[in-house]
């Protein structure tokens, strides 16, 4: 493979993995829903508080991860 080459794999690869990244985000903020929805079906509320603390630590890490990933600041059109 040629530099440029090269150079455009590396570049694929870093985006293919920053939208791993979000997709991975997006399907933890669904899980934190559905604990939140779910607690709300349940009669006593040891199970409620059970879920939607599950919930919160859930976002938690969701926040924290989310934080750490980077944000485009320009937008490439090539």
């Amino acid at each position: 493979m040629g530099e440029g080459s090269a150079q455009k794999s590396e570049e694929v690869r870093r985006f293919n993995k920053n939208s791993g990244n979000y997709t991975r985000i997006t399907v933890l903020f669904t899980l934190i829903l559905f604990f939140c929805g779910v607690s709300t079906q349940f009669e006593t509320i040891r199970y409620r508080i059970t879920m939607i603390v599950t919930g919160g630590v859930a976002l938690c890490i969701s926040l924290e991860l989310l934080a750490t990933y980077p944000v485009a600041l320009e937008l490439t059109l090539s």
